[in-house]
């Protein structure tokens, strides 16, 4: 019992490993025979209550707490709980950073997918923002981008989105702020279906401690959990025990390796189920492990000593056996890193050099030998040459992580010394087929329990066979995993042997495959082999039958548009069904016995849609609505106006009904050439039914909407076969809108022409609104820099390297007040200047250095230590004031640059002349007096890619508005600007509304009040809208609204008849709506949009007359937006589609018939040719 020691000590206990937990059962043993041993636990994140109680019921226990040594953090909590905690973490991050905080920001997400998808939607809300860098940190980066990591990054906020890796392995300087989602990815293990699943779920009270640490490390910092203070108080104290997250295997080993036989009696710290150790000892027992009485075997002792997975040592064991050991140790290294020894990156070039590399390593028998294959060419490698960077240059090229194949080559060391094994590894690349076949014996030895049987095509998984399955409650199907070679080959082998059976987010997958022939499976366990039944395994297995050359047409046809029909099709032959387009190729699976019967089903199935097909018609698009029905060999066989039809939809199917039903209730009204299935879920179905004549289709229409077929009632719309044009009725959508906030009184009215912005500028004037006009964005424009504290009289002059700033120094020759210095904010080369004169700034100082080489920067030290500046509210007063005698300077053009560093505000200021600005900055420009502490600075701003970027600016010309009454909205301004005819030459008007109280993404409470409010507003407008009997055509459809920032409502109101709409705005409009707190007034806007279809025969041939129309319109209506776009069809003349939409219902009504008139101007005809038809146009 240990006795040349006196104290043991235990440290890092929070880790709770399986050794760990051993230890603590055996310390208890030992101190209850030795009184005077003593047994120290230190942990940082312990549950400190689990373990005292553990020893307090049989010792003196005491618990001593010793303070860390971190800055001070304060911790932020929500009210409520987040949905979408990535969203939510990147939304925190935007809002630290746009802030005036200082220092990185940490942010801890589960995994690359996440870290991945957040890192999207930062750059997406930072699109223009250059001050800030974003970037991952996981295990699956390469070397290069973990480096950057840790990279100084002068002007520049790191973004670091991280794993729990951050939690503990890595200390980044420079993180002041965490964002903490509290949640992880562990691996656990899940009892009821026997298999480790790699869940998210809540992290512990311990991890919280972690990773909030991470922000004190080199300075006070701020942590900000995306979740309430009851949510923290919650969760558990520390981690799971990993002895309660896998089978006991090793654990039971370990024990009876000590002589501890009877495991159930050991106590444990937390004791595993009785059914994991059950379990765990018939897995020992079927490796032969332990003999039939629980003893260990010489295999079991070697396994307790090795202290890896029993399956690998198993290998090892016969890897030794068949003297192929060496290879067998650099399999069972590569098993332990497989998950991550691949390199992952987003963009599709990294992924198609991934898949590259693979394909080169990869082995017909699947991903064991290639991971062999991976150790053998990186070891060949190293081995003639030596130099790291050339090492790594190679890992990078094979997208292979190079510091795991180092961990490899450590444990094939460690592995070997300890089964006293001198490694032998040739320096040949390559394996011969004699020690492939004996690898397969080994991998079959350790790994025969982890065997699945093929469901037939990849997408259908495998089944995976286990000796507990009558304990479980159904069998586990899973998926190849990603990288697994078979993926990269398209392979799906009948039998597999696999390393891990995981589940990642509710998906089952099995990991690192090889094809193995069951003829294996006689050498293994033989009570293993009873217990699966492994004489009728081949019965499980899928055959398959392809139907070849079926046609790309045929083949959609069985299977519906985007496979709407495969469901039902495997539902009727009770088989697995894969579809290959490119071979134009159906192929089923199905267990052998059943395979017959569903070859009949399907080669009927094929029949029937090759006469459906030889009778097919379809329509051809001239322009807009009006079509050409065509039959097979072009011939045309009717033509159909825009009202026409003769296809339609029936829908809320009864899920149970079959195409001969349909058939029957549609054949009553005319020759049916077509039933198609367009859409079938668990509540119901949808099919398209087309007949021979648009009267038998509208007959069948009037008839059948609202027949009721098996208790339901059918609803029928009409459609067009195979078009392009628009279906649906148009100008039947209108716009709702209501306010739930108060007009702050302030808007403006944009415009693209100067004469209109000045006639409404003194209309407005005239009806005592209070507004001023504001010209052109392109005006002369300044930069004024003044500063809101005096300097210390001291600065720092950064350079870009330690040597240029020491030559500096000594160029300077002034060692009084010029020396070499360290500077937080540059860690290259800094140099302290002091003792210079109080009115000198930043520009002075930069000048008396310019003749030194590397100047980055000059930073004078204002304020005192830590101060945070901000923007005086009467700053704008204060430049008004140093301006206000050049009668061209522009009052209300100031803007400033949010950000005060240092005491130093930025603005820019406008002027109409630019010899009044050049007499401003030749007057004031470096001298005191004027504004702020010391000198004010003024030079011209240039506008950057004036003639480019800001083109789209140099047509605006505004009014802006003040004191409006509360009650206006922006209508109101619309509505006098179209009476005064002045609204044609608009571009935008804005009426400014207070923001919605508290609107925050990272609260429930607020959008709830929120959804209720918008509730309410909709109900009063259903109320409004129905309180008039017979007052519509048609029965109005008001669905849920949508809200923005400053509380503006958008519903939308559908009705079947575009007379309703115009109805709707004479009754309704301006009228106000009853909401939750107060009213609002309502305001009707229609909602129009117009599409004209253009064949692609007439695109190609006038392209210049289609261009002209579309520019005439732009032209004529300036109110109405139009637009032309062609379909992608490679090698093909294209399709395109004209868009008309507004809210103008004359200017919209008017253009699209114009435009109509424009194209039906054009003469054309039609052509036989060897494919359908095509247009030549006359007389254009």
């Amino acid at each position: 019992m240990l006795p040349q020691y006196s104290i043991v000590i235990v440290d890092e206990a929070h880790e709770r490993k399986i050794d760990t937990d051993i230890v603590f059962g055996l310390m208890k043993q030992c101190l209850r025979k030795r009184k005077d041993l003593k047994l120290i636990v230190m942990s940082a994140t312990l549950d400190i209550d689990l373990l005292y109680n553990y020893f307090a019921s049989d010792f003196k226990c005491d618990i001593l707490e010793v303070g860390g040594r971190t800055y001070p953090i304060e911790d932020f909590y929500l009210d409520d709980d987040v949905e979408n905690y990535v969203q939510t973490s990147v939304a925190k991050a935007v809002e630290i950073h746009q802030s005036d905080e200082i220092g990185d920001i940490l942010v801890f997400l589960t995994g690359p997918d996440e870290i991945d998808l957040a890192l999207a939607d930062l750059h997406k809300k930072l699109e223009n923002d250059k001050s800030y860098i974003g970037m991952p940190l996981h295990g699956k980066l390469s070397e290069e981008e973990n480096a950057q990591i840790f990279k100084k990054m002068p002007n520049k906020r790191k973004i670091i989105f991280s794993t729990n890796v951050a939690e503990t392995s890595v200390t980044i300087d420079g993180i002041k702020h965490v964002i903490e989602s509290g949640m992880v990815k562990e691996k656990m293990w899940d009892d009821k279906r026997k298999m480790q699943v790699l869940k998210i779920g809540q992290i512990t009270k311990s991890s919280v401690k972690q990773r909030r640490g991470r922000a004190g490390r080199t300075s006070a910092g701020k942590c900000y959990h995306l979740y309430t203070i009851e949510t923290y108080e919650a969760m558990d104290a520390c981690s799971r025990a990993e002895i309660l997250c896998t089978q006991p295997t090793i654990a039971i080993l370990k024990l009876k390796h000590l002589n501890i036989d009877n495991i159930e009696l050991f106590e444990w710290l937390q004791s595993p189920p009785a059914s994991s150790l059950h379990e765990a000892y018939q897995i020992l027992m079927w490796l032969n492990a332990l003999d039939s009485q629980g003893k260990l075997t010489q295999l079991g002792r070697t396994m307790a000593r090795l202290d890896i997975d029993p399956k690998l040592t198993a290998m090892l064991y016969k890897g030794k056996e068949l003297k192929c050991l060496s290879y067998a140790l650099i399999l069972a290294g590569m098993l332990t890193v497989s998950q991550s020894i691949w390199w992952s990156s987003k963009d599709q070039e990294s992924k198609d050099m991934a898949s590259r590399a693979r394909a080169e390593f990869s082995h017909k028998t699947g991903d064991h030998i290639t991971l062999i294959n991976v150790y053998l060419k990186w070891n060949a490698f190293c081995a003639n040459n030596e130099n790291k960077k050339q090492q790594y240059g190679w890992c990078k090229s094979h997208s292979v992580n190079g510091k795991l194949l180092q961990v490899v080559q450590d444990f094939i060391k460690e592995k070997a010394k300890q089964m006293e094994y001198e490694v032998k590894i040739p320096n040949s690349e390559e394996l011969d087929g004699h020690v492939i076949d004996c690898l397969l014996q080994c991998i079959t030895a350790g790994h025969f329990m982890n065997l699945a049987i093929s469901h037939g095509p990849l997408r259908a998984g495998y089944k995976v066979i286990s000796a507990f399955s009558q304990m479980t409650t159904e069998p586990v199907t899973a998926r190849v995993f990603r990288t697994s070679t078979l993926c990269l080959n398209d392979q799906m082998p009948k039998y597999v042997f696999f390393n891990e059976l995981l589940s990642l987010n509710g998906t089952n997958y099995i990991t690192v495959l090889s094809s193995i022939d069951l003829g294996c499976l006689e050498s293994v366990s033989q009570q293993w082999y009873a217990a699966v039944n492994g004489t009728s395994l081949h019965t499980i297995a899928f055959e398959s039958f392809s139907f070849g050359n079926i046609g790309a047409i045929l083949l959609r046809a069985v299977v519906g548009k985007r496979n709407c029909n495969l469901n039902k099709l495997e539902e009727t032959t009770q088989t697995i069904v894969d579809v290959d387009y490119k071979q134009s190729r159906l192929t089923i699976w199905s267990r052998k016995a059943d395979l017959e019967k569903a070859k009949k089903i399907v080669e009927d199935m094929i029949q029937k849609e090759k006469e459906k097909l030889l009778v097919e018609a379809e329509e051809i698009q001239i322009v807009g609505r009006t079509r050409i029905l065509m039959s097979a060999g072009g011939i045309s066989q009717m033509i159909l106006l825009e009202s026409d039809y003769i296809r339609i939809i029936l829908t809320k199917l009864p899920t149970t009904i079959t195409e001969e039903r349909i058939r029957d209730l549609c054949e009553t009204f005319g020759q049916v050439r077509r039933i198609d299935f367009i859409r079938q879920n668990e509540n119901s179905s949808s099919v398209a039914v087309t007949y021979s004549t648009v009267e038998q289709a509208r007959f069948a229409f009037c008839e059948l909407n609202g027949y009721i077929e098996q208790g339901r009632e059918i609803s029928v719309s009409d459609s067009c076969l195979k078009t392009e044009a628009v279906i649906s009725k148009q100008n039947c959508r209108l716009k709702a809108i209501w306010y739930l906030t108060k007009s702050t009184g302030n808007g403006k009215i944009i415009f693209r022409q100067e004469k209109s912005a000045l006639k409404a500028y003194e209309l407005l004037q005239s009806l005592n609104y209070q507004c001023h006009y504001q010209r052109s964005n392109d005006l002369p424009t300044m930069k004024v820099v003044y500063y809101l504290s005096k300097h210390n009289r001291k600065a720092f002059i950064n350079f870009e390297s330690l040597q240029q700033a020491h030559e500096a120094v000594l160029k300077m020759n002034n060692p009084q007040t010029i020396t070499l210095a360290q500077n937080k904010q540059n860690r290259t080369g800094s140099v302290l200047f002091q003792g210079f004169p109080e009115d000198t700034d930043e520009e002075d100082v930069r000048s008396y250095f310019q003749g030194c080489n590397g100047l980055t920067d000059v930073q004078i030290l204002r304020g005192r230590k830590g101060q945070i500046f901000k923007k005086p509210e009467s700053a704008a007063d204060d430049i008004k004031a140093i301006f206000n005698r050049y009668t061209s300077f522009q009052r209300d053009t100031i803007t400033f640059n949010p950000k005060v560093f240092n005491g130093k505000l930025e603005a820019s200021v406008e002027f109409l002349d630019m010899t009044e600005l050049t007499q401003a900055i030749e007057e004031m420009n470096g001298k005191t007096g004027f504004i702020g502490c010391g000198k004010v600075r003024l030079s011209e701003r240039v506008q950057k890619n004036k003639n480019d970027a800001n083109k789209k600016k140099e047509d605006e010309y505004v009014i802006q508005l003040q004191r409006l009454h509360k009650s206006l909205d922006k209508y109101h301004l619309i509505n006098i600007l179209k009476e005064s005819q002045l609204y044609d030459d608009v571009k935008n008007v804005i009426i400014y509304r207070e923001k919605l109280e508290n609107r925050n993404p990272t609260t429930k409470r607020t959008d709830v009040a929120l959804k209720e409010e918008e509730d309410i507003g909709l109900i009063g407008l259903r109320s409004m809208f129905l309180s008039t009997k017979d007052l519509f055509r048609s029965v109005p459809d008001c669905q849920i609204p949508s809200s923005t920032p400053d509380g503006t409502v958008t519903a939308l109101v559908l009705f079947n008849d575009p007379i309703d709409i115009t109805t709707a705005i004479k009754t309704y409009d301006n009228q106000v709506i009853q909401l939750f707190k107060g009213s609002s007034n309502l305001r009707l806007i229609p909602s129009i949009a117009h599409e004209i279809f253009i064949n692609a025969a007439l695109t190609k041939a006038i392209p210049d007359k289609i261009k002209q129309a579309i520019q005439y319109i732009r032209e004529k209506y300036k109110r109405v937006y139009i637009k032309a776009v062609h379909s992608e069809k490679p090698g093909k003349a294209t399709t395109m589609k004209i868009f008309i939409d507004g809210d103008d219902i004359q200017h919209i009504t008017v253009a699209k018939i114009t435009f109509d008139t424009l194209m039906k101007g054009m003469e054309y005809r039609f052509e036989d040719d060897s494919e359908k038809a095509s247009l030549t146009i006359e007389n254009l």
